[in-house]
């Protein structure tokens, strides 16, 4: 599966704005996926968030729609320890899955499992025990399709996961079989509604790059003051349309 990347050459330039001084963000999983399509985006997500575009309610639905396919995904694994501290409670949610790794046997599954490396937070959706104390690292989606983007976003999981020190082995994304209905789902069997497809292989050539953007990323939000510079262009809307499509189109207008 070939990954698409924009290698624009990115400069920059003074932001005429006042602000206050603030820490360096870190990275989250979200962030990451926000860069690779654009370092201005990033830098807006960062620093100025409330420039968002307003949310579609279609949008909406589907942001509701994926979390709770979700915690269906999870009955797939059943009995696994649920990481349940918020985005807020980074260290705790870290403490929580360190114990959880330490106490699981073969087969047992932690949700929601929490590393950091560098600055870097990710959650992982399932991670599945093996007997040689390894993890497979499952992510679920709720498309119907394998997409460059989830590509993507299994890798800064994987990446981050093995620089804390865990172990990956398989990587899968689990995503929804065709005859699967959005507006009238079945969940009583639940298995019957997933695919489990095998993405190592793609995701291991994506972790070779990541961290040169990582190290990309980091320079475009070391400063609130300096925002990257960036064109319009076919990544406003590739994979997704730009959160702050209609704010850097106006810039530019």
């Amino acid at each position: 599966m070939g990954i698409k990347h924009d290698n624009r050459v990115i400069n920059n330039v003074q932001v005429k704005m006042n602000q206050t001084i603030k820490p360096i963000p870190s990275l989250s999983k979200s962030k990451f996926i926000t860069g690779l399509q654009c370092l201005k985006a990033l830098h807006y997500l960062c620093y100025n968030p409330k420039l968002h575009d307003k949310i579609p309610d279609d949008r909406k639905k589907i942001f509701t729609q994926g979390t709770n396919i979700g915690v269906y995904a999870r009955e797939v694994y059943p009995g696994g320890e649920l990481i349940n501290e918020n985005p807020r409670q980074t260290s705790q949610a870290i403490e929580h899955t360190l114990t959880a790794m330490s106490e699981a046997k073969p087969g047992d599954a932690i949700y929601e499992a929490a590393f950091e490396v560098d600055g870097i937070v990710v959650r992982a959706d399932i991670i599945l025990k093996n007997k040689d104390n390894s993890w497979d690292l499952i992510e679920v989606k709720s498309a119907k399709s394998v997409k460059d983007i989830n590509i993507r976003d299994v890798a800064i999981q994987t990446y981050v996961m093995e620089k804390s020190g865990c172990v990956v082995n398989n990587i899968y994304l689990m995503y929804m079989a065709p005859e699967f209905q959005y507006d009238n789902p079945d969940w009583s069997n639940i298995s019957n509604n997933f695919v489990k497809a095998d993405i190592k292989q793609a995701s291991r050539e994506f972790i070779e790059q990541i961290p040169q953007y990582i190290n990309e990323m980091k320079e475009a939000i070391f400063s609130p003051a300096v925002l990257p510079q960036v064109e319009p262009g076919e990544h406003c809307e590739y994979p997704y349309k730009c959160s702050f499509y209609n704010q850097c189109h106006s810039e530019n207008n």
